[in-house]
């Protein structure tokens, strides 16, 4: 977006993400690191994700201050989210955070990215389809799927499985 003249601002909302590739504007770690809640409350990585969501959710106005920072005016905010599927099919507290987001004026859209190996099998193809159905119905806002090839993966053998899959181009 920077290319086309485009100002952005990334706003790290994964707690486990603790090396960005990237530098941000606002980052989740200044509010509470997933390391320290697995270690404070005794929970594992799934557990302790889901902590670190709900402490967001109900610390709401942190993330709104910052947002609001005048550095942030004029920006195009890119969050970058847990990828645990669990936070969008199973726990609303993403949801109402993207809720309260778009109450706030935000005109949010979503992208969930899928790695290319879902896309190998008609089974796996057919489970990532449902679960980024789950995931768009939770999240509430527009929404895409786009399926990430894997540098092992020739995307001449996913387009050929995807062009000669029967059971879905022509069910009945």
């Amino acid at each position: 977006m920077s290319g086309i003249g485009r100002k952005v601002a990334v706003v790290n909302l994964d707690p486990a993400n603790d090396s960005l590739p990237y530098t941000c504007s606002v980052d989740i770690s200044e509010l509470i690191m997933l390391s320290e809640a697995m270690d404070l409350l005794h929970l594992g990585p799934n557990g302790g994700l889901i902590y670190c969501m709900e402490y967001l959710e109900r610390n709401i106005d942190w993330l709104q201050q910052r947002l609001l920072s005048p550095s942030l005016k004029d920006h195009y905010l890119l969050f970058d989210c847990p990828g645990q599927v669990e936070l969008y099919t199973h726990n609303n507290c993403i949801r109402r955070v993207f809720a309260r987001l778009s109450r706030d004026g935000y005109r949010l859209a979503a992208v969930h990215l899928a790695d290319a190996h879902y896309c190998a099998e008609p089974s796996k193809f057919v489970s990532i389809l449902l679960t980024s159905l789950t995931a768009m119905l939770q999240v509430n806002a527009s929404f895409c799927c786009k399926c990430q090839f894997l540098h092992n993966l020739a995307f001449g053998d996913c387009l050929q499985f995807l062009f000669n899959w029967p059971p879905l181009l022509f069910c009945q």
